[in-house]
């Protein structure tokens, strides 16, 4: 909504939805500052701000390491592991995304592309005071920005013939987005 507040200055009001939560914002628009920059983009920053105000990570994996069965030997052996093309989202889930979770704060999401992407841990519980934020196998610090991530499956949980699948810890680093 735009109002005209004096001959000088324009108020900008606007509210829209975050989340399920309404964010609402004021700007006050001077008639000097018309000479530097359009309308359109004054309301393009105030759109982004409110589209920012979600918290949200994108967490990209550094290292990766784990076991391996050996063939030859019938044995487990430790092992370096390259990192996939897999990123980490983890945000706070849509009220459509928290079917079997009705309760998650956070979720993290598997991010390969655009149109494939998953679910990954729904958290029901929040970040606690020291930035920390535990959510299944998946573990994340909003303070120093670093994740972990462990996969379990293959070596207690056996899916298929032994060795099928490579017990795995990996670690990165994660960005506000």
């Amino acid at each position: 909504m735009l109002e005209d507040s004096s001959s000088d200055c324009l108020s900008i009001r606007s509210e829209t939805m975050i989340g399920s939560e309404p964010f609402r914002m004021s700007f006050l628009y001077s008639a000097r500052a018309a000479s530097r920059a359009s309308l359109a983009t004054v309301m393009m920053v105030c759109l982004f701000s409110a589209a920012s105000a979600e918290e949200a990570y994108i967490c990209i994996p550094t290292a990766s390491g784990g076991v391996r069965f050996d063939e030859a030997t019938k044995r487990w052996l430790g092992t370096s592991l390259k990192t996939n093309d897999e990123k980490y989202i983890v945000r706070q889930p849509k009220v459509d995304e928290k079917k079997y979770a009705p309760d998650a704060k956070w979720a993290v999401f598997s991010y390969f592309k655009p149109e494939k992407q998953y679910i990954r841990s729904m958290c029901e519980g929040d970040f606690y005071p020291n930035g920390l934020l535990r959510c299944g196998p998946f573990e994340m610090n909003r303070v120093n920005l670093r994740f972990l991530n462990i996969e379990s499956m293959g070596y207690v949980t056996v899916l298929g013939s032994e060795g099928s699948d490579t017990p795995n810890i990996e670690i990165g680093m994660c960005s506000p987005i």
